[in-house]
């Protein structure tokens, strides 16, 4: 079959045999990747900007990452329901993970994705607490299981579940007053994801964390997004010296294959371990090939990439400045360009698509642009973007 055929074959069964999320998916047919490049059924390389939505961190098709997954493809890959065998990969990843939390937390239980790490929190928090009240954030994105859809104020994305959830306004202190003694915890994302890439400010935080401290409400911070170096730190409560009783990691954790994870100390674990035992399994949780993919990312990201951030930031802030751009948002390489607009969003990622250029939207910000390439982006490829941008504003808005 050749390649013209072969595309309107992918892309026929595409419409017909898969279940669409929307009804106007791009549909951005991806020949191969390489580096922080997509390649179409042409082969023209289009920039990733997206990452997947922060999961390739450090791009596509990394060698470094690829024969560490060999390798471990030679030896074996899964074996038994997660917990029950002896794994190199996972040990060599929990003991990683706590380190560089400055062990900080002591305990790690791997997941297949960030959702099911929200669910698996809140969980430990209900069983530990023995209170069924939870507190998240307006404007959130924890998932979309049943039990993580109940995080989302969006009363259309909502599920009815056995546990009360309420809401409060992110950065608003006030708003911490709804915090009681029958809370079982509270889960926040110390930069919204889906909102714009809103970081919390500090005084939110540090309030937060005594009062939670002072009532024996467990805190969570979902760090889907943020982790692995994406703000220019591992983690990004190390911003803010604030550090949750439970964190949550996923997307770019498994180098590019599915992984998430959950941290705690011993204490809280040992509520689905001594109290309530077998309360949470995972079968494919922590997978010998994403262990070892996630073990040579986390190599790679500490010791190269981590670095170069913050310059990376600084880069993109000097030059996208524009009548039309509000602010930038954000931290390290999780940037939302908010516009004056809303009308102009899709219009300039239109205009950078056909310049080869592949940006996004928020689910719950319609003015700002999402802006998150993997950390390998050089500084001239960075100002091909922005360049791109600024024309955009420019010529079509």
């Amino acid at each position: 079959m050749n390649t013209d055929n072969k595309k309107r074959v992918s892309k026929r069964f595409f419409w017909r045999y898969l279940a669409h999320t929307s009804t106007k998916p791009l549909a951005f047919y991806v020949k191969k990747a390489k580096g922080i490049y997509l390649y179409n059924e042409e082969d023209q390389p289009f920039i990733d900007c997206i990452s997947g939505i922060a999961v390739s961190n450090l791009g596509h098709n990394s060698q470094f990452i690829k024969k560490s997954i060999i390798k471990q493809l030679s030896d074996y890959t899964h074996t038994m329901v997660y917990g029950e065998h002896i794994q190199d990969p996972q040990i060599l990843l929990a003991k990683k993970l706590v380190e560089l939390s400055d062990n900080k937390f002591e305990k790690v239980y791997f997941t297949n994705s960030g959702s099911e790490s929200v669910d698996l929190a809140l969980k430990l928090s209900l069983l530990y607490t023995r209170r069924n009240k939870i507190i998240a954030c307006y404007n959130s994105y924890h998932g979309s299981t049943l039990a993580a859809c109940s995080l989302k104020y969006t009363k259309k994305h909502r599920n009815f579940m056995s546990f009360e959830v309420d809401f409060i306004k992110f950065n608003c202190l006030n708003d911490l007053k709804k915090i009681d003694k029958n809370t079982a915890c509270v889960i926040i994302e110390p930069i919204q994801g889906e909102a714009g890439y809103i970081p919390a400010t500090l005084e939110f935080l540090s309030e937060l964390k005594e009062i939670c401290d002072r009532n024996k409400i467990l805190l969570i911070f979902d760090e889907i997004q943020t982790a692995l170096g994406r703000t220019g730190k591992f983690y990004a409560y190390q911003h803010y010296n604030v550090v949750p009783d439970i964190l949550l990691l996923a997307k770019a954790l498994g180098g590019g294959l599915p992984l998430g994870a959950v941290l705690s100390s011993k204490k809280i674990f040992a509520t689905i371990s001594s109290k309530y035992p077998l309360s949470h399994l995972t079968t494919f949780g922590g997978n010998p090939l994403s262990c070892a993919s996630a073990n040579a990312a986390i190599d790679l990201i500490v010791n190269k990439y981590i670095k170069t951030v913050p310059l990376k930031e600084k880069i993109v802030r000097s030059l996208l400045t524009h009548p039309l751009i509000k602010k930038v948002n954000g931290i390290g390489l999780m940037l939302g360009i908010e516009l004056q607009r809303s009308d102009v969003v899709e219009k300039v990622i239109k205009y950078c698509y056909n310049d080869k250029i592949l940006l996004d939207w928020f689910l719950l910000n319609n003015k700002s642009i999402r802006f998150a390439p993997p950390l390998i982006i050089k500084e001239d490829e960075l100002k091909k973007i922005c360049l791109s941008i600024l024309n955009a504003l420019n010529n079509c808005c």
